[in-house]
């Protein structure tokens, strides 16, 4: 490896040659063209490396080969289209300066990339922001240039027909059609990334169901089961547990994926309050990796990365549910979280309606009773 590098800087030293008159296109575009065998070796070399570590880090050594693996060759050809003829020589046309200032923004998904690997410990898939990425890329093209060109046409009419100062179309009207238009482009993004991401519809149709059979539920076992298996089978996440409501304190119920048989029972006020307090909150909480640590938790790689609140319709938490990261090490996403809300609240409805159902029966029985002793006590 040291060699490469060390052979890329005598080739570019030797390029500085033609000041003392010396030919060195030909150098110059073979130290391009290295520059391109390295960037593979670098990457190759990543690769290799990739599946010794843990699955968490895994994870953050794929964001930053994806960022590699995009940014070094961007920067590498902008170079070569920069400084040399060879895209011209090869191809007959040479990329306008437009283009190739791209091609060097390109290179900064370098450190965009590897500064969230970095950054985070925990990452979600490198997927995602790519095909985000590859969405936002096509609806901008696509979109971009007619609503451009509708809003300039809009305007002119407007101005055609309603006299306004010019003042007003730059404070009021411009900022208004830039936020309307900004956020038409926000949720046609988010529309084509889910209606391509069929594994999110997979996972909410599967969420649905459960929740039904939730409602059909007559004990609390059944909602604990199935507010631990679904999710972690449906999103292959490598731990799911649920601590509810029992005597007075938050108890671990069963089953328990993941989790150490002997381990963590009950959460404790000040050791576990960060998971107490959002309990209150209603809303799921991200827990960082190794932001929660105490004794009986599962290891690094299945530690609890969601905590989400299992709030009844009376405001009262009923319990929480914690989840672990996905199997591969990956974080669980915005919409996961989302989906993982949404099932917890009908979780709550289904713990409030066994509960009615288990205080009407009380009722009638302590009515049932309290009869038969009156029925008793009738003839003295």
């Amino acid at each position: 490896m040291p060699w490469l590098g060390a052979a890329v800087t005598a080739f570019t030293l030797f390029g500085g040659a033609n000041l003392f008159g010396l030919p060195t296109g030909d150098i110059a575009k073979a130290v391009f063209l290295f520059g391109y065998l390295l960037d593979a070796v670098v990457i190759a070399v990543l690769v290799l490396r990739l599946h010794r570590l843990p699955p968490q880090d895994e994870q953050r050594m794929r964001w930053a080969i994806a960022g590699c693996a995009i940014g070094l060759p961007a920067f590498i050809f902008a170079e070569l289209c920069q400084s040399s003829g060879l895209p011209h020589d090869l191809f007959g046309v040479a990329p306008s300066q437009p283009v190739i200032g791209l091609l060097y923004l390109f290179h900064g998904v370098i450190a965009y990339f590897v500064g969230t690997a970095v950054r985070r410990r925990r990452v979600v898939s490198v997927t995602i922001p790519l095909r985000r990425g590859a969405i936002l890329t096509a609806l901008t093209l696509a979109l971009g240039v007619p609503i451009l060109n509708l809003d300039q046409k809009l305007v002119a009419v407007l101005q055609e027909t309603v006299y306004l100062p010019d003042w007003f179309w730059a404070v009021v009207i411009g900022p208004i059609a830039l936020l309307v238009l900004t956020r038409l482009h926000e949720v046609s993004v988010d529309i084509a990334e889910r209606a391509f991401n069929r594994r999110y519809h997979r996972i909410r149709f599967r969420l649905e169901r459960a929740g039904e059979a939730m409602g059909q539920a007559k004990d609390f076992a059944t909602i604990d089961r199935l507010l631990v298996e679904v999710p972690a089978e449906g999103m292959r996440l490598s731990s799911a547990v649920v601590f509810r409501w029992m005597g007075g304190a938050l108890r671990r119920v069963e089953p328990a994926i993941g989790w150490p048989v002997d381990g963590l029972a009950a959460l404790d006020d000040k050791q576990d309050a960060q998971i107490i307090a959002n309990l209150r909150q209603g809303a799921p909480l991200r827990l960082s990796r190794g932001g929660w640590q105490r004794p009986g938790l599962p290891g690094d790689d299945q530690a609890p990365c969601l905590a989400v609140p299992v709030f009844g319709a009376a405001a009262e938490g009923k319990a929480v549910a914690l989840f672990g990261p996905h199997l591969t090490g990956s974080d669980i996403t915005a919409d996961e979280r989302e989906l993982l809300r949404i099932f917890a609240a009908r979780a709550a409805l289904a713990y409030d309606k066994v509960e009615i159902e288990s205080l009407r029966r009380e009722v009638s029985a302590l009515g049932a009773a309290l009869a038969a002793r009156e029925a008793t006590a009738q003839p003295a």
